[in-house]
């Protein structure tokens, strides 16, 4: 095994970690608290979930990173599993069908709605409520519920009286509801003489979607095939508080920027006991269909990028990076509306953007 193995083992270490800090959880989400019925099953399994995620990233765990990144590309890969008659495996139903989610059309649609779907709610709804104070609310409710049951009802009342939040639209989209955001960025770089280098730009939500056909009989007779888009949520009332990483420059030091030797030496002196600039990490709240947003940086930004951990529960495009995508996005809603010339117009657009996969650095 040594020989032939040991890599392997190593490459399956956070696996194994992440199986161990789940079945661990269990002592208390699923031990000390049980749930009330096959609808409430969910709490526990994404709670054991989450927990685990979180031993990983806070214990650092070998090859943890590349793990979670591998994760979150697993969670959107598999929700959005398209079944053989069109719909998207996240679009069976929602967190509280438990195990009726699982059919014959869709045998895996509990694992990963219940477990992949649920730990991301959970990180999206810590994100929106702080989370240590997440943390430390969960603390309380297990505390007070010790050896008895719980429900999804009586669990989400629990986090709006300690939060003071009203998580009514929280919940009616991500718990008892179906459906991603699509979120599509596009941002600036800006130079501000007086306040230095600043990022801005705009978020705008969609829902993800099924098309829907059905043959119509037209007014000479004829037939007709009627495409409807079917939206999951409604994402005038997402709201979202999203993790961001803004990738800067390395700072460049020129003979230009000499100065006299005493203020020289003392302007040295001050970066080396300041922290040194690296990439920048931060939050952004994105609120309804479209939202702006402004992040101010300590230094010259070369990209900007949305969720780069798959925490939060949506789908994030950026059209600096990928603007076939997002363009060809944006075509497929505006004809989906019947605005077709400018459906044309987009998809034009589109084709003539550079692909992914051209060289990234220089955008």
């Amino acid at each position: 095994f040594r020989a032939a193995g040991a890599d392997s083992w190593v490459a399956r270490r956070p696996i194994r970690e992440r199986t161990l800090a789940h079945e661990i959880a269990h002592q208390w989400w699923g031990n000390l608290v049980g749930w009330r019925s096959y609808r409430d099953q969910w709490l526990s399994e994404a709670m054991a979930d989450h927990a685990a995620l979180l031993y990983l990233d806070r214990a650092g765990a070998r090859g943890s990173e590349g793990y979670l990144a591998e994760l979150a590309a697993g969670w959107r890969g598999s929700l959005g599993t398209r079944l053989r008659d069109g719909r998207t495996l996240e679009s069976v139903g929602p967190l509280v069908l438990g195990e009726r989610l699982n059919s014959s059309k869709a045998g895996e649609a509990y694992r990963a709605i219940v477990y992949r779907k649920g730990s991301v709610v959970l990180a999206t709804l810590a994100r929106s409520l702080g989370e240590r104070p997440f943390l430390a609310m969960n603390r309380a409710l297990v505390d007070a519920a010790r050896g008895h049951v719980l429900s999804t009802e009586v669990f989400l009342e629990s986090m709006e009286r300690m939060s003071g939040r009203d998580l009514g639209e929280f919940a009616a989209n991500y718990v008892y509801g179906t459906g991603i955001p699509e979120v599509f960025y596009t941002y600036r770089i800006e130079n501000d003489d007086e306040d230095g280098w600043v990022v801005r730009g705009r978020a705008t939500q969609s829902s993800s979607h099924d098309d829907r056909h059905r043959a119509i009989e037209t007014a000479d007779g004829g037939w007709d095939v009627l495409r409807e888009r079917v939206e999951h949520l409604d994402v005038a009332t997402s709201d979202l508080l999203v993790p961001l990483r803004v990738e800067l420059h390395p700072v460049e030091v020129t003979d230009a920027d000499r100065e006299p030797r005493r203020r020289r030496d003392r302007k040295r002196r001050e970066r080396a006991a300041a922290p040194p600039v690296a990439n920048l990490e931060g939050m952004v709240r994105v609120r309804g269909r479209e939202q702006e947003f402004e992040i101010p940086v300590p230094g010259r930004p070369r990209r900007l990028e949305f969720d780069p951990r798959g925490e939060i529960l949506a789908n994030f495009h950026s059209e600096s990076v990928a603007p076939k995508q997002v363009l060809h996005h944006h075509a497929r809603n505006v004809a989906g509306s019947g605005e077709h010339g400018r459906a044309e117009e987009l998809y034009l657009r589109a084709l003539a953007a550079p692909s992914e996969f051209d060289d990234r650095t220089s955008r």
